[in-house]
């Protein structure tokens, strides 16, 4: 079981880190380009659509939708 609970620890923090560069990727293009608050606005909603899906599809895959703490720890890292 713990070795389980490692493996997906480590999913959920390589999740974590996905997130953190898309998150990184919507930053760059930010600041590399004069953006409106419409644009700002779309991307925003974008970055968050994809990062639900991205934890979502996880805890389906991985966990069949069970949710644990170290998960949340996992992403956070």
């Amino acid at each position: 079981m713990a070795i389980n609970q490692a493996y997906l620890f480590l999913i959920f923090t390589s999740n974590g880190i996905f997130i953190g560069l898309l998150f990184d990727f919507f930053r760059i293009l930010r600041k590399s380009f004069k953006t409106t608050n419409l644009l700002t606005n779309i991307e925003d909603i974008i970055f968050w659509i994809s990062t639900a899906l991205s934890i979502i599809f996880c805890m389906y895959k991985f966990t069949d939708g069970n949710i644990r703490l170290f998960m949340f720890l996992g992403l956070i890292f």
